[in-house]
């Protein structure tokens, strides 16, 4: 997820115009939100398991609820659905490709759904089905000082997702005089 983040900041970078420098500088933004939340709820995973291998879990929402709602917002954000700031990075990334060169902007385009089956595949791997080792019905759901922890983050994925021109507004500026100076 890291990765293809920083995939697409490199995508938007090279884009050369203003739509793509702004959305890459954004999906930092996003990214900043999104992947420690993540990295936060694998935390509280293993700190519950102690293991990393997905084959022992497995059913997880069927004990930790919280938790489960909580990981599908980051996921759904770090896929970049409408309403999370993942979006409007990768829309804008996207859109700056296509305007640059509609081939790379396809193969971006791929990247981007390949992420979202892989992050969806993960996510239905841990947290859907049955369940798979008899240790997940001793586990606590989410403490309130995780919550504490994960919830500002999800939360500020969303409320940029919904109203990104705040902070739109304040990078079109420095996008605009950046990608000037790619003008041939």
């Amino acid at each position: 997820s890291s990765i293809a983040h920083m995939g697409y900041v490199t995508v938007g970078i090279f884009s050369l115009n203003t739509y793509g420098i702004q959305g890459a500088i954004f999906q930092m933004l996003s990214h900043g939100l999104i992947s420690p939340a993540l990295f936060m709820i694998i935390g509280i995973l293993y700190d519950r398991t102690h293991t990393r291998e997905i084959r022992f879990y497995g059913g997880l929402a069927i004990k930790m609820t919280k938790l489960d709602s909580i990981f599908m917002a980051a996921v759904l954000g770090s896929i970049g659905v409408p309403g999370t700031s993942g979006f409007i990075g990768e829309f804008l990334v996207l859109l700056g490709a296509i305007t640059a060169s509609p081939l790379i902007g396809s193969f971006a385009i791929l990247g981007v759904l390949l992420g979202a089956v892989y992050m969806l595949s993960l996510y239905r791997r841990i947290m859907l089905g049955k369940i798979t080792n008899q240790r997940v019905y001793q586990l606590n759901d989410i403490s309130l000082s995780e919550k504490v922890a994960v919830l500002p983050l999800t939360v500020a994925m969303f409320i940029i997702g919904v109203y990104p021109k705040f902070v739109l507004n304040i990078l079109l500026i420095p996008a605009k005089n950046l990608s000037s100076l790619f003008i041939i």
